[in-house]
């Protein structure tokens, strides 16, 4: 069950990444922000590198959910990763004020799904090698 949760969220991030890779800023519209008109071309193209980014986390969630216990360390990480990303969001916050509530959504699962799935992991572990 682990290493499904793992595949869709890995395919998840890769679709995702995809979308912002290829329409930039534009992909901001599938989840309901508006950019700003016209288009700041560094803003698109910051937009397109941090998609492609996301693209290569959702690979390397696929990839490491085929030997949990070999890619148990990079696993953390990404989950590490993704939760100080959260945070980071709060530091937007703190500065201009609230996001519109598709980013809210996105920012609760940043911070509140790595800490499970950390931990989910651990238990996935330490049965497996109860197993043995």
């Amino acid at each position: 069950m682990f290493k499904t949760v793992l595949r869709f969220l890995g395919a998840s991030c890769v679709l995702a990444g995809m979308i912002h890779a290829l329409l930039g800023v534009g992909g901001d519209w599938i989840i309901g922000v508006t950019p700003a008109a016209p288009i700041d071309t560094s803003l698109d193209s910051q937009n397109r590198f941090y998609g492609a980014a996301f693209m290569a986390y959702g690979v390397l969630l696929w990839i490491s959910s085929a030997d949990l216990r070999r890619y148990a360390p990079v696993l953390r990480v990404l989950f590490a990763m993704l939760f100080v990303a959260g945070c980071a969001r709060g530091l937007s916050v703190l500065q201009y004020g609230w996001p519109t509530v598709q980013i809210m959504v996105l920012w609760a699962t940043e911070l509140l799904l790595p800490p499970v799935v950390w931990l989910w992991l651990g238990r996935v572990l330490v049965k497996s090698e109860a197993a043995e």
